[in-house]
């Protein structure tokens, strides 16, 4: 892990993503957290929640939705 300098990698890619992120312009997208590589995005009704989970797993993304 220290010769891959995995802690590192982590910290850049989660500023990254952060980044990216904070640049959505959407009314479907309220806020966003984010700790490492782990994101999680608020939206507004279930309904939304819904549709989003139906689309990412027909694209076989990875998601857990709560």
């Amino acid at each position: 892990m220290r010769e891959l300098d995995l802690p590192i990698q982590v910290e850049k890619r989660s500023r990254q993503m952060s980044a990216g992120l904070g640049r959505i312009d959407s009314p479907l997208v309220l806020g966003f957290r984010a700790i490492g590589l782990m994101v999680g995005i608020d939206l507004p009704n279930a309904e939304t929640v819904c549709q989003v989970q139906k689309r990412m797993l027909e694209a076989e993304q990875l998601a857990t939705i709560l």
